[in-house]
């Protein structure tokens, strides 16, 4: 798993497949996106942690390994592979002037700053919900509705790859 996005990413990914046709490249992501901007999911997500932390009323969750959000957003600084811990995104924003503005000041900051756009919160493991369940992506897949449970492995996967 590089990342797992529930709530507004995952409305993202969800409508970008439901009008996806042929190859997907960047350019193809444009209209879903400002399709599910102009009509804003008020998702109301939950997240709990290995550790019994939790956090209420989220508008998106996001679980990763990496920095890099798309080749589009750098994540906190904090974020870091190397380290064998999930990292946990909360956000909070409700309307598209505070996604806007978040967005914006990423861009300018040069990524994400945990306590001001989001919350970072390490775990091992992740149980997200929502009361009406919400969509969320895979690695740029749609993985289906909330809850998911994502929990890291105490080793690496092994993937068998056939030879070309």
């Amino acid at each position: 798993l590089l990342f797992c996005g529930a709530g507004l990413d995952g409305a993202m990914v969800e409508r970008v497949e439901q009008v996806r046709t042929g190859t997907l490249g960047k350019a193809k992501w444009v209209a879903p996106v400002l399709f599910v901007v102009r009509h804003l999911p008020r998702h109301s997500i939950d997240v709990e942690l290995d550790d019994g932390t939790r956090r209420e009323g989220l508008s998106e969750v996001m679980v990763t390994r990496v920095r890099s959000y798309g080749g589009v957003f750098m994540l906190p600084r904090a974020v870091d592979p190397a380290v064998p811990v999930f990292f946990v995104l909360c956000f909070r924003q409700r309307t598209r002037r505070a996604w806007f503005r978040a967005a914006a000041a990423a861009c300018v900051l040069g990524g994400l700053r945990d306590g001001v756009h989001c919350e970072l919160l390490r775990a091992s493991g992740a149980r997200i919900h929502a009361a009406t369940p919400a969509p969320y992506q895979l690695d740029g897949d749609l993985g289906g509705r909330t809850p998911i449970e994502i929990t890291l492995l105490a080793e690496p996967a092994r993937l068998v790859v056939p030879s070309l």
